[in-house]
Order: structure tokens, then sequence, then C-alpha cells
């Protein structure tokens, strides 16, 4: 006879608010977030460096369009 494990349920947690790249660049300054970009490529973490590098495009895309006027 097989005795099954029971579900195991996660404890809940609480979740955080995200911090956008604004407030990184805020505090830390624009060359940190350079040079944090250039050690994970470095390190052969690709992706990591790629999704910050679009997630600053994306920052200076919406600010030039609320700038601008623009709405999506």
């Amino acid at each position: 006879m097989t005795t099954m494990n029971p579900t195991r349920v996660q404890p809940s947690r609480t979740l955080r608010p995200r911090i956008s790249i604004t407030d990184i660049v805020a505090t830390y300054g624009m060359h940190a977030i350079e040079t944090r970009i250039a050690v994970l490529r470095a390190s052969g973490q690709h992706h990591a460096a790629t999704v910050i590098e679009r997630e600053l495009r994306q920052t200076r895309r919406d600010r030039t369009e609320q700038s601008e006027g623009h709405t999506q």
C-alpha cells in the first residue's frame, strides 16, 4: 500500500509594490545601471541585461509621449 503525499499549501506572501526603473535610476544614477548591464553581459546573463535595456527604452518612450501630449 502506498501513501500519497498531502497537498502542500504555500504560505501566503505579501506582495511588495514593484520598483520602477525610474526609481532605481533616481536612487543609484544612470552610470550604476549601465555598469550593472555590463556586468550582467560579462557574466553571461544576456537576457537579464536585455530586459533592463528594454525597460529603459520603454520608460524613455513613455516620457517622450507624455511630454508631447500623446496617449495610447
